[in-house]
């Protein structure tokens, strides 16, 4: 899949999926595999709320060096631990698997 690429705060994030304003969906994206293509939600739901969906009918999974981040590590800890010293921006990359299509 095709790679974009996200800047925020300093990180770089790379992958084949949806990002935000600089990003663009290709038509080969995960997301429109899904069996279902719309979120049907309250008028009171948060972007929150929705992103909490999509991470549970999708396998999001952020990578740092091949290796699998935990959900609990803060940017700064891993910038401390293994990027101090380093140029920046700090380069992430994550997957996206569709959790059903297994």
């Amino acid at each position: 899949s095709k790679e974009h690429l996200l800047e925020a705060a300093g990180v770089k994030l790379l992958g084949g999926s949806v990002g935000t304003c600089q990003s663009q969906i290709p038509s080969h994206s995960v997301v429109w595999s899904l069996q279902q293509k719309f979120v049907r939600c309250s008028v009171r739901a948060e972007v929150r709320h929705l992103r909490k969906v999509l991470c549970h009918r999708l396998n999001v999974q952020m990578l740092f060096n091949n290796e699998s981040l935990p959900d609990h590590m803060t940017m700064k800890r891993l910038w401390l631990s293994h990027w101090f010293g380093k140029s920046q921006p700090l380069v992430l990359h994550y997957t996206i698997k569709d959790k059903r299509s297994r």
